[in-house]
């Protein structure tokens, strides 16, 4: 099999890190024309809204590379954070910082206001897709039909809340078999707003596959794999994109292989006003 032969991979929590960091970073600085500044030294991009209240950092060297940092204050103290390891597939990463971004341009106040969100709006997503529950004393799990995928939400009871400091990582994401280089996992501290992480998991429920080269796979992944394989020759641009660093393709210096086609995903419900 060719190195530059591409497959169709679902679920997609199982793609792993091959896609292209840049789009998700393009998100921002693109679509979004947030400012930003690289580190060609340890090939790392750093982007801050116009507000300054959100900072997001893609540090290439880093063993959770994708990091966000949310401020109701500009540059203040952090209200909560979100972290997501190496090999979390981009898309979800993407799905993550579009969605925080949105919120604050339409709903700043719900970004920050920790009260008004339940650990339904976390849940519900992968609930519908048939993710089972389950019922501890300080842990509610969720896990994906085959097993490889998981929320995991920590219970913060009223009486004891004071007792959790504001960084304390009370969500976690993960999937991919465990104790495999396929295993990532995404953190985020108290007072991240729920219906945001919920935005994250969606692509993990989403049908529809996503390529990837085959050679960037897992071995342990690939029986697991559900989407239709279509496979073929990546074009020179696509290849480019691949080699080039992260914090190159998001300056727009390398060109970005184009985005996949719009798939029908479900939608993530904000809180209302």
């Amino acid at each position: 099999m060719h190195d530059d032969t591409q497959i169709d991979v679902a679920p997609r929590y199982l793609a792993g890190a091959g896609g292209e960091p840049g789009d998700a970073l393009n998100l921002l600085i693109k679509k979004r024309n947030w400012p930003h500044h690289t580190d060609p030294e340890n090939a790392s991009l750093f982007i801050s809204s116009p507000c300054h209240r959100l900072r997001v950092a893609f540090i290439g060297d880093y063993l959770d590379p994708w990091q966000l940092v949310a401020s109701s204050k500009p540059m203040g103290a952090p209200d909560w954070m979100a972290r997501f390891d190496g090999r979390t597939p981009v898309e979800i990463v993407g799905a993550f910082l579009e969605t925080i971004a949105g919120d604050l341009e339409e709903y700043p106040e719900q970004v920050f206001n920790r009260r008004s969100y339940l650990v339904k709006d976390a849940t519900r997503l992968v609930e519908q897709a048939g993710w089972k529950r389950e019922f501890t004393a300080n842990v509610i799990p969720l896990t994906a039909p085959d097993g490889l995928a998981g929320l995991e939400v920590q219970r913060v009871p009223t009486g004891l809340a004071k007792d959790f400091d504001p960084y304390d990582e009370t969500v976690m994401l993960w999937a991919g078999p465990k104790g495999t280089p396929a295993y990532w996992e995404a953190h985020f501290t108290n007072g991240t707003p729920l219906h945001v992480i919920a935005a994250a998991t969606r692509p993990m429920i989403t049908p529809a596959p996503v390529q990837r080269h085959h050679k960037d796979l897992a071995p342990e992944v690939l029986r697991h794999l559900t989407g239709a394989r279509d496979e073929h020759r990546a074009s020179s641009r696509a290849h480019a994109a691949r080699t080039a660093s992260p914090a190159a393709q998001a300056a727009g210096t390398v060109a970005v292989a184009p985005a996949a086609a719009t798939t029908h995903e479900p939608a993530v419900s904000r809180p209302v006003r």
